[in-house]
């Protein structure tokens, strides 16, 4: 992504990242994007943004946290109870 000034001289490249599980819309090499985030050690993370190119808007979607702690308490049951079954015909 370039960043521009007021001026809409090109100031710069700004490296973009946006994480998810799942992402909504789309961007290609080339896109013009609109976004706003947080600059972390010289990269702009983003949860959405604006491809101008397209006028679609792209978000990344995350995993809520009650859904990965299931999973886990799912996981940790079924090995407990493995390890259990495997015992008792022991």
């Amino acid at each position: 992504m370039e960043e521009y000034a007021e001026t809409t001289d090109r100031v710069r490249l700004v490296p973009v990242e946006m994480r998810g599980f799942t992402f909504e819309g789309s961007v290609a090499d080339g896109d013009r994007v609109r976004a706003s985030g947080r600059m972390r050690s010289g990269t702009l993370r983003v949860k959405k943004l604006h491809n101008l190119t397209t006028g679609a808007d792209v978000s990344a979607k995350q995993t809520s946290k009650i859904a990965c702690a299931f999973v886990i308490v799912f996981f940790v049951a079924l090995a407990v109870f493995a390890f259990v079954m495997a015992h008792q015909h022991a």
